[in-house]
């Protein structure tokens, strides 16, 4: 029928009549078959007569293989399995895909999501159907099912949600919503086509997650708040873990913690106020604190960016309040100070640890210059009256100080330990010059004097001791082989910081440990046998107020190496009483270290004018530095650069103001004539 030339060539006749009778039998016969079934068994339906179908096509195809061989290929027609597939999609597909099928199928799946048993392999097979029907294309599993689908499952959700909200506390709502998740992404693996995975997870995780994250977390028993200060991290990683999946999810999450933390923190601040003798127990109780809180980071939120930078900003807010009348950076000078004293019984693990916290809590102080005027104190005090206990801790911190902020911030410091080097070879030198000198020259005792570079140390203020001649000498001799050394420099004596070992003469010999100013009054009672304070006053020259503290100092019940008449216990004379040298002094120890006085003290007032006095030079050299690059600049913007180019402290607007002003009357810089918000640079 197929090989006979023309007019007996009957290809184009029996391919109509193959198109015609797929279609006639598809609409009398199947068609009616599967409208007639509804549900689950219109599926059914669909399955096995698809599967007959496709059967039949494809018996079809082999019988009719000349016409796919010549017929079809000649003139460019559909394949006659092409026209089978084709004829059941228009024929049966088309009719009841909207109504019949997709429904029947989204039907199934919300009656899983009710708990209920469903044939899942026959669900898989029907949607299968629907993603061959595109041949070859996706269009017709997201036209004629997916869209219904997803638009489905959205209502359903958004239904559970609100009941779900009003019903359960913040921990059963995620346990529940966290266990639908994975049933759908099951689902997904079970039935459904791997493209519908994203889509489908977007809409449940916007209805069960997004629509209701603010009010899961704000709920006041059960709430974000509730689980930080219950410790509930299971629910806490529940949290994460879920609100991780939609945009942005973490952000108000992390804000509570946020808020969570500054209140936590703010009260452990709190706490110590007015509570003086436990003042010192402020940085180990911040550095537990942070200890906490990073690892409720780390372990709950996964040391997310977000919630470290929500930490940052908690611990900013509170490490820069005051406690009590004393700062926090001045607190955490003081704690270094106690950890790298002699005596304190750490190991150096211990030490270097505690000092890698300290420094973390560094990091949240606005006032960074602050710390730096008192660890600076505080480490002169270590440094010369032998205190510090390890060197290499002393260069630990300062170089992780130095890794944070800058090799600026720390060059006084180590300066200061530069100078301590240098005064082990200094002092052999001076030995070495004191031996060929003549007996005459050299001091009755030994000299131990350390020379400071007066930009890295703490300003003291210098009096006009009037030293004994068992001192006095000592000091020519020095005086004598710097000036042989360094004729352009000159030497400043700082005696309050100076210290003494005096061999007393008591029933016991004893060995004491005095300042300078207690030793010059001991040694006063080596020529006379009573003093007053205004013998002392008159004898060392300083004032009487002094002289009285001194000799207060010298007659307590504890180390009492005068006595008063009359006794004063303690306290200061008024009436200005005789003090003599106490022969009947005992004590167990051969050593002894006498409570040192320092007559000038630098107050924490003068501190502060010092941080002041270098915050001004800062902000004037940040200008200066600006506008030599810029030349001109309106003064919002100039405020703005020097607040950025500030990292030590967060200067005062107020105070740029003055420094610009002063900028001006001294023609560094000067307003733009046309414009008076606008500054110029003059070269």
């Amino acid at each position: 029928m197929c090989t006979q030339r023309p007019p007996n060539n009957w290809s184009e006749q029996c391919y109509e009549r193959f198109c015609l009778t797929h279609e006639r039998y598809l609409t009398q016969t199947v068609l009616p078959a599967i409208q007639s079934k509804h549900d689950e068994f219109i599926l059914r339906e669909l399955i096995k007569r698809w599967d007959n179908h496709v059967m039949m096509t494809r018996f079809m195809k082999q019988f009719f293989a000349y016409l796919d061989r010549f017929h079809v290929k000649r003139l460019n027609l559909p394949t006659l399995y092409e026209v089978g597939m084709q004829k059941f999609k228009t024929c049966v597909f088309d009719v009841t895909k909207h109504d019949n099928l997709g429904a029947a199928a989204i039907q199934m799946i919300t009656t899983e999501r009710h708990g209920e048993r469903i044939d899942r392999t026959l669900l898989k097979s029907a949607i299968q159907i629907f993603i061959e029907m595109g041949m070859g294309s996706m269009d017709v599993y997201t036209k004629d099912f997916e869209d219904m689908f997803l638009k489905e499952t959205r209502m359903f959700y958004s239904v559970v949600a609100a009941a779900w909200v009003v019903e359960d506390g913040t921990p059963d709502y995620m346990r529940k919503a966290e266990q639908r998740l994975e049933e759908e992404e099951a689902r997904v693996e079970n039935f459904l086509h791997s493209s519908t995975r994203e889509k489908l997870m977007t809409v449940c995780e916007s209805e069960l997650l997004a629509n209701t994250q603010e009010r899961l977390l704000s709920k006041p028993d059960t709430g974000i708040l509730a689980l930080l200060s219950q410790e509930k991290h299971d629910d806490l990683k529940r949290m994460f873990r879920l609100f991780n999946r939609i945009k942005d999810g973490l952000v108000p999450v992390a804000a509570y913690v946020k808020q969570h933390m500054v209140s936590e923190g703010t009260l452990r601040v709190k706490s110590f106020e007015g509570k003086a003798k436990d003042i010192s127990d402020f940085v180990p109780t911040m550095i537990a604190y942070h200890d906490e809180c990073l690892k409720l980071v780390g372990e709950c939120f996964e040391g997310n960016v977000v919630f470290h930078k929500a930490m940052k900003e908690a611990f900013e807010n509170f490490m820069n309040l005051k406690v009590g009348s004393k700062t926090i950076p001045e607190l955490m000078a003081m704690y270094c100070d106690s950890i790298l004293k002699k005596g304190v019984k750490l190991s150096d693990a211990v030490v270097e640890e505690n000092l890698e916290k300290v420094v973390l809590l560094f990091n949240y102080v606005t006032d960074k210059d602050v710390f730096a005027e008192f660890y600076r104190k505080m480490l002169s005090k270590r440094l010369l009256m032998g205190r510090s206990a390890s060197d290499d801790a002393e260069k630990s911190i300062i170089s992780k100080l130095k890794l944070r902020c800058g090799a600026a911030f720390t060059s006084k410091l180590e300066g200061m330990i530069g100078d301590m080097t240098s005064a082990v070879g200094m002092e052999q030198q001076f030995n070495e010059w004191l031996n060929v000198q003549p007996p005459i020259k050299r001091p009755v005792c030994d000299l131990h004097v350390q020379v400071l570079t007066s930009g890295w140390w703490p300003t003291w203020k210098t009096d006009e001791l009037q030293l004994p001649p068992e001192l006095l000498k000592c000091v020519n001799a020095f005086e004598e082989f710097y000036k042989s050394r360094n004729d352009h420099k000159k030497l400043n004596w700082i005696h309050n910081v100076g210290l003494v070992t005096i061999s007393a003469a008591f029933p016991k010999k004893k060995d004491l440990v005095v300042s300078t100013y207690q030793a010059c009054v001991l040694l006063m009672l080596n020529y006379q046998e009573q003093i007053t304070a205004e013998d002392v006053h008159h004898a060392l020259n300083i004032s009487v107020d002094e002289a009285q503290k001194l000799l207060v100092n010298l007659s307590t019940k504890v180390n009492k190496m005068v006595t008063s008449k009359p006794p004063n216990e303690g306290i200061l004379n008024v009436d200005n009483g005789v003090y003599t040298f106490n022969n009947l002094f005992q004590s167990r120890q051969n050593k002894i270290k006498m409570p040192l006085i320092t007559l000038n003290p630098v107050e924490i007032k003068e501190i502060q004018r010092a941080v002041d006095e270098d915050r001004k030079h800062a902000i004037e050299a940040a200008l200066v530095r600006i506008m030599k690059q810029r030349k001109t600049l309106a003064h919002n913007q100039l405020m703005i650069e020097v607040m950025d180019q500030l990292k030590q402290f967060k200067p005062d607007p107020k105070n740029i103001k003055k420094r610009i002003e002063d900028l001006i009357g001294r023609e560094y810089l000067q307003r733009d004539p046309a414009n008076n918000s606008v500054y110029q640079y003059l070269a």
